[in-house]
């Protein structure tokens, strides 16, 4: 169910200099010059941690000699890595960044690394805190670690020396015996029934390397996971009282042995009422009611799909015929925007097997469609080059101010006679207004501003940004940012305007701008603070129009309210080697994936249900096949496992559809199997069509920052009448590893997965 919105207006900006009025409008260039589909580089941001985080060129503008520029005073940042440290060898250090400041009050961004001593793993090295094990040494031996930190403009260093000491030494100065170790085995705990209890062996530390063992002393027996890491788990047991259970942790380094001993306390839970949902962590149980809790699940076999998915070797093609249609509610809208390798076939093969909606395709292909097969994303929404000099400034310099609103309109007039003929084949009239775009999913693709505080005020120079008026200029640094991004809110609402005033009906959207954009780095901050900081929100959709600082904290705003359905942009910068050619200490890329395609969407679905009481906006993520291409020559294909898991775990997540999008003329030479790999992972979910439809809860045993934090498996729960469909996954894992997953619905434990890889299993359960 998505809004449809019945009344419409153009807002016309009349704050000074946003718009520089244009008494003749250029003549709009002849209808065959249009672009036929824009799949350039516009439609596909960069994989920092914002989309529009990078200067694309530098602009050089002449300035008559006698123009005097008064430079901006920007202080630069003080770093502070902390005080020296003494430390034993394998002991876990943690370095804090968070006393570094930046005068200007800008946001920083950090970056730790190794500057001399024995390699070690730095884990958060772009985080204000970072930890590492200090290494096995045979001597006293001193690393030096630098924190840089960065305003978006300027840089500072700092550094610090951790001491690593092997070995005690006596009082007249002589090596002694290798100190002994020491066992930790965490705090006490106090845990519901059913619950996964971690038992957090670290920091235990000793001298050389170490061997740990869990092993259980006391209570109700278990099962006990990853015994032999620093970090166990289990599933806590059903009991009809409180009851403790004991661990032991054994730390062994060689001869030498240490133990300590942790208590978990297993309450008793009390009977629950019926499950409702809660935004983007799956199902909550209110307190009260009379409802009995779970006391036991059993697993249904899994349907096995009767087709065997044959992939392709041969570059350059997709085997579209061995696939057999696979059927999925008819409310997922499933969109194909790749290639097909087929431009006979009608209808399309995607939407012969079942993909809802078509975005690309050869022409005779798109003309066979329906308005409710389409879907298109609208590019350059920014503007066009034009006969005022080249692009407008929100192309040209990502600044809001001194853009032609009547040349905007032109350019959006015909580029959306482009999807008429583009779906078509019909050229509209250039001389008359353009049809409403006959397509059910119109998205538009702006990216145009700058996200960090830092970049929006490297804009606030004429000699780069020649179009911000004077007035805007000279606010101080604060007020500028503050300015800006209310300014670059009220541009990016005209083009939404704009497609309803002329009558598009259909379902809008924004590409990659849902509430919480995309960051890599989900695991800092933490889930509580993603869910509550306002300051972790797409300052594009807060309320803009709220006098005074008070907008900050006030969501949502006007852009939002044109949106009928969120598109996050969940394209992959994991796993790829070349990632950590530069950083090989760089935290580990190789699964985080996975958790960050669940996050997308969880986060932006709370915090929709939070703007719409309850009820979220429809989330349809955008998912490429290929690790994200900027920086990585080719674009390379990510693993067949990965494009599995994705289209799986999207929808169990809580999408309510995919955008399958290539953004690339199609590689004759690279193998495409990846494709039919995804399309088999829908396959997969069809025979729980029923269970995917009606009253569906999501449930979210853990959230997906903690998951990427701690390298866990990824698992998620769709519950229905009864039964709950369960995936799961261990993208960390290399071929042939095994993982024994519990598995749990609040107060019950329903068994464990066992799963050989890093591929993912699907297991139904009956609830009691």
């Amino acid at each position: 169910m998505y809004r449809k919105i019945t009344a419409y207006r153009l807002l016309l900006i009349l704050a000074a200099g946003l718009f520089a009025g244009c008494s003749n409008s250029p003549q709009l260039p002849g209808e065959e010059g249009l672009p036929v589909q824009d799949h350039s580089t516009e439609a596909v941001s960069s994989p920092t941690n914002s989309d529009n985080d990078n200067l694309d060129n530098p602009v050089n503008i002449a300035v008559d000699e006698e123009t005097v520029i008064e430079p901006v005073a920007v202080e630069p940042p003080v770093a502070a890595a902390g005080p020296d440290r003494e430390i034993s060898a394998g002991t876990l250090v943690t370095l804090q960044g968070g006393e570094s400041l930046d005068p200007n009050q800008l946001p920083l961004q950090y970056h730790w690394q190794k500057i001399s001593g024995p390699p070690v793993a730095l884990i958060g090295s772009a985080t204000e805190k970072l930890r590492f094990t200090a290494p096995d040494v045979m001597e006293t031996t001193e690393l030096i670690i630098e924190l840089e930190v960065s305003n978006g403009l300027l840089t500072d260093r700092d550094q610090v020396v951790v001491t690593v000491i092997a070995a005690v030494i006596s009082d007249t100065g002589e090596t002694a015996e290798l100190s002994p170790p020491q066992a930790n085995a965490g705090v006490d705990q106090v845990v519901a029934e059913g619950t996964v209890v971690v038992l957090e062996g670290s920091p235990s530390s000793g001298s050389t390397s170490l061997v740990y063992e869990w092993s259980q002393i006391n209570g109700p027996s278990v099962t006990i996971v990853q015994e032999n890491q620093t970090e166990a788990s289990f599933v806590a047991p059903d009991v009809d009282a409180d009851v403790v259970l004991t661990f032991r942790l054994r730390v062994v380094m060689g001869n030498l042995m240490a133990t300590d001993d942790v208590a978990v306390t297993v309450q008793n839970i009390p009977a629950a009422g019926s499950i409702i949902p809660s935004p983007g962590g799956g199902a909550v149980s209110p307190p009260g009611g009379s409802a009995p809790p779970p006391t036991g699940g059993d697993v249904d076999p899994a349907p096995t799909p009767e087709f065997v998915l044959m992939p392709s070797t041969a570059p350059g093609t997709m085997s579209w015929a061995q696939f057999p249609e696979f059927h999925l509610p008819a409310h997922f809208s499933i969109v194909y925007d790749g290639p097909i390798f087929d431009s006979v076939t009608v209808p399309a093969p995607p939407l012969v097997k079942g993909f809802s909606h078509l975005a690309d395709g050869s022409d005779a292909q798109r003309w066979a469609t329906t308005p409710q097969q389409r879907a298109t994303l609208w590019s350059s929404v920014s503007g066009r080059d034009d006969a005022h000099g080249g692009e407008p400034p929100l192309r040209k310099y990502r600044v809001p101010w001194g853009n032609d609103l009547a040349d905007w309109q032109d350019w959006w007039a015909a580029y959306l006679r482009h999807f008429t003929r583009w779906f078509t084949g019909v050229n509209p009239p250039a001389n008359e207004p353009p049809p409403p775009p006959q397509v059910d999913i119109l998205v538009s693709d702006v990216e145009a501003h700058y996200t960090s505080d830092g970049l929006i005020l490297s804009t606030r120079n004429q000699l780069t940004s020649p179009f911000i008026p004077d007035d805007i200029e000279a606010l101080p640094a604060a007020e500028y940012i503050d300015r800006y991004k209310r300014d670059m809110s009220a541009v990016h609402v005209l083009s939404h305007e704009y497609a309803r005033s002329i009558g598009y009906t259909g379902r809008l959207g924004m590409y990659g701008e849902p509430p919480v954009r995309r960051d890599y780095g989900i695991a800092t901050p933490d889930w509580a603070t993603w869910t509550t900081d306002y300051s972790q929100l797409n300052y594009l959709l807060m309320d803009f129009t709220v006098a005074g600082p008070d907008w900050l904290t006030t969501f949502p705003g006007p852009v939002y309210d044109t949106y009928d359905t969120l598109f996050p942009s969940c394209y992959y910068f994991y796993g790829y080697p070349a990632s950590r050619q530069a950083d090989p200490n760089m935290w580990d890329t190789a699964g985080g994936y996975l958790a960050y395609l669940v996050f997308s969407i969880e986060i932006n679905r709370y915090w929709s249900a939070l703007a719409n009481e309850g009820d979220s906006l429809e989330i349809i993520p955008f998912v490429w096949l290929r690790y994200h291409p900027s920086g990585i020559p080719g674009g390379e294909m990510i693993s067949t496992h990965m494009a599995e898991a994705t289209a799986i775990f999207a929808i169990m997540a809580g999408a309510d559809g995919i955008w399958l999008y290539d953004g690339s003329t199609p590689d004759p030479t690279k193998n495409y199997a990846v494709y039919e790999y995804f399309t088999y992972g829908l396959y997969r979910l069809s025979p729980y069509s029923d269970l995917l439809t009606g009253d569906v809860e999501y449930y979210a045993p853990e959230d997906a920052s903690s998951l990427q934090y701690n390298k866990k498996p990824v698992w998620r729960g769709v519950v229905n009448n009864g039964q709950m469909l369960v995936a799961v996954c261990n993208p960390y894992a290399a071929a042939g590893e095994v993982t024994v997953v519990p598995i749990h619905y609040f107060g019950t434990a329903l068994g464990s997965v066992t799963l050989v890889g890093p591929e993912t299993e699907l297991v139904l359960y009956t609830l009691p």
